[in-house]
C-alpha cells in the first residue's frame, strides 16, 4: 500500500467512527475542518462515506457532504446519490418490514441532503448540450419526487 492509500483508509475509518459512535476520537466537525485545510478531499475517493454520512445526524456532516460535492469528482457523487436515492425508495416501499437499523435522520432530511449534492454536482457534469433541467429529469425520477417524499409524509 502506497502511503496515500495509507492515509484514505486512516481517514475513512476515523470519519466512519465518528458517524457512529457517541465518543469517537475526533468529531465530525473536527474531522471536516482538517479535510477542509488539508483539501486531501478530492484526490481521493472518499464518496465511499456519502452513504453513511447522508443519514447521520452529527455535527460536522453536512460540512463534509458538501466538501464532496464540491471537490469530488461530479460523476463520482451522482452515482452515489442515486444509490442512497434507491435505498430510501426501498426503505419507503418496504414500510414496516424493515426493522429500521439506522437512527440518523429522518428520511425527508436525507432527500434535503441528496438533493443539495445533485445541486452541487449537475452543473460540474459535461454538458452534452443538455440544460441542466435535462440532465436532472432521469436523476430525479418520479419515484424519488413523488413517492418517496409522500410515503415518508405518512
Amino acid at each position: 500500500m502506497r502511503y496515500g492509500e495509507d492515509l484514505s483508509v486512516a481517514l475513512i475509518s476515523l470519519v466512519t467512527s465518528a458517524a457512529r459512535e457517541d465518543h469517537a476520537a475526533y468529531t465530525l466537525q473536527q474531522l471536516s475542518q482538517a479535510i477542509f485545510h488539508a483539501r486531501f478531499l478530492y484526490r481521493e475517493p472518499l464518496t465511499l462515506l456519502l452513504p453513511l454520512l447522508i443519514s447521520c445526524p452529527y455535527d460536522g456532516a453536512d460540512k463534509l457532504i458538501h466538501i464532496m460535492g464540491q471537490e469530488s469528482s461530479a460523476k463520482e457523487v451522482v452515482m452515489v446519490v442515486q444509490e442512497v436515492a434507491e435505498h430510501l425508495e426501498y426503505l419507503s416501499q418496504a414500510g414496516e418490514q424493515v426493522e429500521e437499523v439506522d437512527c440518523g435522520l429522518s428520511p425527508l432530511k436525507q432527500i434535503d441532503r441528496l438533493v443539495r449534492l445533485y445541486a452541487h454536482c449537475v452543473p460540474r457534469l459535461p454538458k452534452r448540450n443538455k440544460l441542466p433541467s435535462q440532465v436532472m429529469e432521469p436523476l430525479l425520477s418520479a419515484r424519488i419526487s413523488d413517492n418517496t417524499v409522500w410515503r415518508f409524509r405518512r
